[in-house]
């Protein structure tokens, strides 16, 4: 019995190993030939047997009978250059390595077979157990490649099935956002980026960041307030909602590997590419009163670009007159891949409606305006503005009938904060003039201001807790400091750098 049981393990341990080692060998290997170098830096891509496997796993296999576990394969998914299909195929490599070992020990063992038992019971005494062997190897290899494809966690079959099922049921990766640090924020910040924030960190891993080097490019020369601002702007932020548990937030400049990879991206962006930007352009005949002709206002999107692909971001949610701005960024990695090779992602835009919010004089609502309403606004102070906005300039008198879409408070407050009915009265009451401009604003005050309630509570809230706002982008320094680090090893190793 005792001899029996050492026999059938002597010739059950060369094909578990080896199909153990084939199936990370496998994974660790078409990672790395779809972009991520992760496995390979740490000696995965080998058919060493030790690279492999986990000595605990494999010692109970002696008394289970059963299958060894080798260690996991680790995979950087950013590092792919369309994830989802890249994770499908690194998962499915396992599997298959091991059906096609199957189909090969299925060969020979029909070879064996067509050789008659003459040819068997010629063979030398030590080479005999070999046609058990390959028997073994069909079975063991079948039996790990069905096994390892069953949808339940960490088996292969769980990355295949969670990664072909529509968006919404599967997880996405790496959403990017930054603000630039002006303070307070205001409604128009809230419904035109915060609110899209919201879905974005329910749905997909985001890095939100404030983006304090930008701040620099146009305000070098005063850049005393741009810590408090910095601490203002992330209250608010945390006030609406955003979640540092579900979303990686932090400082742009605490985390050096930006301007590093800028650097390195300015080696290779053409000036005639930054100079044909027609942001640049805008911008310097909007601004008279700064001196924007420098290099770093210049290269704005050569940072821009760096911010982006350095976690790797594949989706770039902006409003569709932003998109042509995305597209700059694009060039650049496009550029960077063909020196280096398949180093980034191209990040795709990922549409976002944003609703017009205008300020209290009609134009888009601004902080430099002076016509913005603010997240943390006392309620007295919102009612106050809300009454002197302005209006459709056709009412100037009770009796004079106007036009609800001509009306800046209409197309803002009304269609953000008030239901259908309430849209349809003050729709028949303005173009009948049955209704004032007063009487209009006062319907929908209370809702903006039950609105606000609970922000306006949470940031009170953190308000009483200065070291809160310290924790939490030391936290989330930590986390993008990681991935960061990851990427720029990465990049020096295609660039020939280290």
């Amino acid at each position: 019995m005792v001899q029996e049981f050492l026999q059938r393990t002597i010739l059950t341990i060369p094909p578990i190993l080896m199909a153990l080692t084939v199936h990370e060998c496998a994974h660790a290997w078409v990672a790395y030939r779809l972009g991520d170098p992760t496995a390979k830096m740490l000696g995965r891509v080998t058919l060493n047997p030790i690279r492999h496997l986990d000595p605990i796993g494999t010692l109970m296999l002696l008394f289970s009978g059963l299958f060894g576990w080798a260690k996991p394969v680790p995979i950087n998914p950013r590092n792919f250059r369309n994830m989802s299909r890249s994770i499908v195929l690194v998962s499915l490599a396992g599997p298959l390595s091991n059906l096609f070992l199957a189909a090969l020990f299925a060969i020979a063992y029909k070879l064996f077979e067509a050789a008659g038992p003459e040819f068997l019971s010629s063979m030398p005494t030590l080479w005999r157990p070999l046609f058990a062997m390959i028997e073994l190897s069909i079975i063991i290899n079948v039996a790990l490649a069905v096994f390892n494809m069953v949808p339940v966690p960490p088996l292969d079959g769980s990355k295949v099935l969670g990664n072909l099922l529509p968006p919404k049921q599967s997880f996405a990766w790496a959403k990017f956002e930054r603000m630039r640090p002006t303070g307070k924020l205001h409604f128009g910040h809230y419904h035109g980026v915060l609110a899209n924030w919201l879905k974005l960190q329910e749905e997909y891993e985001c890095f939100f960041f404030v983006a304090d080097w930008h701040a620099l490019t146009t305000d070098y020369a005063n850049p005393a307030n741009i810590k408090d601002n910095i601490r203002e702007m992330v209250i608010d932020w945390l006030s609406v909602g955003i979640d540092p548990a579900k979303a990686t937030i932090f400082r742009q400049s605490s985390i050096k590997e930006h301007a590093e990879l800028h650097v390195l991206l300015s080696m290779i962006t053409p000036l005639p590419w930054l100079e044909r930007n027609p942001t640049y352009k805008e911008q310097i005949e909007a601004i008279k009163e700064k001196d924007l002709l420098t290099f770093g206002f210049l290269g704005y999107p050569v940072l821009q670009t760096s911010d982006i692909i350095i976690y790797k971001a594949n989706k770039v949610p902006v409003g569709i007159d932003q998109a042509p701005h995305l597209e700059l960024s694009r060039e650049i990695t496009r550029r960077f891949n063909h020196f280096y090779g398949e180093v980034f992602p191209e990040p795709q835009t990922l549409l976002t409606a944003i609703p017009k919010v205008l300020g209290t004089d009609g134009r888009k609502m601004s902080k430099s305006y002076n016509n913005a309403i603010f997240l943390s606004d006392p309620p007295a102070e919102v009612e106050k503005k809300i009454l002197t906005m302005m209006t459709d300039t056709a009412r100037k008198r009770r009796t004079d009938v106007g036009s609800p879409d001509l009306c800046p408070f209409f197309l803002t407050f009304h269609n953000l904060y008030s239901n259908e009915e309430t849209i349809n009265w003050v729709r028949e009451g303005c173009t009948k003039a049955l209704i004032g401009c007063i009487e209009c604003k006062k319907s929908v005050i209370p809702k903006v201001i039950a609105a606000l309630e609970p922000v306006q509570k949470r940031r009170k809230d953190l308000e009483a807790d200065p070291g809160r706002i310290t924790e939490i982008l030391s936290e989330g320094t930590k986390k993008a400091t990681q991935v960061a680090r990851e990427t720029m090893t990465h990049v020096r190793e295609a660039m020939g750098l280290e």
